[in-house]
């Protein structure tokens, strides 16, 4: 009996990796800041793997992950990291600076 061949699955990032980590295997089209309503489409996306797609949408990202985030896809926008959360925060990402310092920071 042959044995048949398991297909790769192709990550849903067209093969980015992740602003964070880096991992290249499978990464997922983030909406960062997030949509306002379900469906509404305009807001970006940004390659995550599935961990740091978890992180950033429970608001437990760590300042150095968002660094990183803020240095691939934001740093000619903003001069901190800092002003990028705000800025976020302000366009639906629903954590402030102020939750990010307490929690992670």
């Amino acid at each position: 009996m042959k044995k048949e061949k398991k297909q790769r699955v192709v990550g849903k990032g067209l093969d980015e990796p992740c602003l964070i980590c880096k991992e290249r295997r499978f990464t997922e089209r983030a909406h960062f800041p997030k949509r306002k309503r379900p469906g509404e489409e305009g807001k970006d996306t940004i390659p995550l793997c599935p961990t740091h797609h978890k992180l950033l949408d429970h608001g437990r990202l760590s300042k150095s992950e968002f660094e990183a985030i803020w240095r691939a896809r934001f740093i000619n926008q903003f001069n901190s990291v800092e002003k990028f959360v705000e800025w976020a925060n302000e366009n639906y990402y629903p954590y402030s600076i102020d939750d990010l310092k307490r929690k992670f920071w």
